[in-house]
């Protein structure tokens, strides 16, 4: 195996999991509201997916506004 360049690729689990945890802990340092409903919800998988996609949307538009 050959390795070219300085930029570490991610080949493992853990490291998946440490740069999950690296992105997460930004997030939280930079004030992110979570946009996390309350409460418990039955319904199809869709619901939820839509529920998620609503909320990065949400994420997405408040770094937006925020990072001028």
């Amino acid at each position: 195996m050959r390795i070219v360049g300085n930029e570490k690729v991610i080949t493992s689990d853990e490291d998946r999991w440490i740069a999950g945890v690296k992105a997460s802990d930004l997030a939280k340092s930079l004030g992110v509201p979570a946009f996390r409903e309350r409460g418990i919800f039955r319904g199809p998988q869709n619901m939820f997916d839509q529920m998620d996609d609503e909320r990065v949307k949400r994420i997405q538009r408040w770094l937006n506004e925020h990072s001028s």
